[in-house]
C-alpha cells in the first residue's frame, strides 16, 4: 500500500502531462468552490426584484400632498415630486415599477425671455411665481400598471386601467384601459373592446368595499365577458 502510494505520486509528478491534468483539476475546483462563495454572497445580499411599499389593502393614504388609494403598491426607487402647489393623486388597486417618476409641477414658461426662476432665487418667492407654470394636478386612476422608468408630467390624467410601458414619457391624458408606449407615449393598444371598456368603467370594482374585493378575487382571472355578465350593472339589476 504504501509502494503503491509513493508510486502514483512519483507518476504523477514525474509525467507532465498528468501533472498539467491535476493543476488544471485544482484550478478548476478552486474556480468553482470561489464562484459558489461569489453567488452565496451575491444571492445573500442582493435586492429583492419588487421590494413593494404599502399594500394597505383597506385605507387609502393622504400624506404631504400626495393622495394613493388603497392596495397600490410601488418600488422604493419610485420618484413622487411636489412643488407645493399641485398634488399626485393616485387611484387605488395600481402597480407601479422601479425608477418612475411622477411628476406634479415644477414646470417653466417657456416664452419667456429666459426660463430661469428669477423671483425665487433673487426675491425669495415661493411657487407659484412668474417662471412656474401650473398645470393641475397628476391624476392617475384605478388599476392603472406603469412600467420600470417611465415619467408621467404633470397636469397629466391617466385613465383608470391604462398600461403604461417601460420609459414611456407621458405629457398628455391617457385614455382607460389604453397601452401607451414611448417617448412621447402614444396608444399602442387598448386592453379591451370599446362595450367592454364601457362596462368595466360603470362597474368600478375598484370601488366595492375591500372585503368583497378579497372575496371575489378569483373572478378577476375568469374572460372578461364572465366577468361583465356577473357583475355588470344591467344584468345586476335585471
Amino acid at each position: 500500500m504504501v509502494f503503491h502510494r509513493m508510486t502514483a505520486a512519483t507518476v504523477v509528478t514525474t509525467n507532465p502531462i498528468a501533472a498539467r491534468l491535476e493543476k488544471v483539476t485544482r484550478l478548476l475546483l478552486l474556480l468553482s468552490s470561489a464562484y459558489k462563495v461569489i453567488f452565496l454572497i451575491c444571492v445573500k445580499n442582493r435586492e429583492p426584484m419588487m421590494s413593494m411599499q404599502s399594500r394597505d389593502l383597506f385605507n387609502d393614504q393622504v400624506s404631504d400632498g400626495i393622495s394613493i388609494g388603497r392596495a397600490t403598491y410601488w418600488d422604493p426607487s419610485v420618484a413622487f415630486h411636489t412643488f407645493g402647489v399641485e398634488e399626485i393623486i393616485i387611484g387605488r388597486y395600481c402597480s407601479i415599477a422601479a425608477n418612475a417618476v411622477l411628476m406634479a409641477g415644477g414646470e417653466h414658461y417657456y416664452n419667456t425671455v429666459s426660463t430661469w426662476p428669477f423671483d425665487n432665487f433673487l426675491q425669495g418667492q415661493a411657487n407659484p411665481t412668474r417662471t412656474y407654470c401650473v398645470k393641475g394636478p397628476l391624476v392617475i386612476g384605478s388599476d392603472v400598471w406603469i412600467g420600470r422608468n417611465a415619467l408621467i408630467g404633470a397636469g397629466v390624467q391617466i385613465g383608470h386601467g391604462a398600461v403604461i410601458g417601460a420609459g414611456a414619457v407621458v405629457k398628455k391624458d391617457v385614455p382607460p384601459y389604453a397601452i401607451v408606449v414611448g417617448n412621447p407615449a402614444r396608444v399602442l393598444k387598448f386592453r379591451f373592446s370599446d362595450p367592454e371598456i364601457e362596462a368595466l368603467l360603470e362597474i368600478a370594482w375598484w370601488e366595492w368595499a375591500a372585503e368583497d374585493v378579497i372575496a371575489r378575487s378569483e373572478w378577476f382571472y375568469r374572460p372578461i365577458n364572465d366577468f361583465i355578465r356577473e357583475f355588470g350593472l344591467r344584468s345586476m339589476d335585471a
